[in-house]
């Protein structure tokens, strides 16, 4: 899944990020925002800027449904790819 920043105002130029997750057992996070679930599970996805690391912004989500993940990379949620 392929997440990404908003900021506020839209005028800003300083928009690189740094993502993490709380828990990588449940959950990991690239570079470029592009998150991969492992398993089911709580955990809580943190964005940084990297101009400013004291302006952060978090999201919990929860990772539930079928065969995470898939042996072709993706994820199955509830029978679709």
């Amino acid at each position: 899944y392929q997440l990404g920043a908003v900021f506020t105002p839209a005028y800003i130029t300083e928009t690189d990020v740094i993502w993490s997750v709380d828990d990588t057992n449940i959950a990991t996070i690239d570079d470029h925002g592009v998150l991969t679930p492992i398993k089911n599970g709580t955990v809580t996805i943190t964005c940084t800027s990297k101009d400013n690391p004291a302006v952060t912004a978090t999201i919990t989500i929860e990772i539930t449904g079928g065969n995470i993940p898939l042996d072709e990379g993706g994820v199955s949620q509830g029978g679709a790819e």
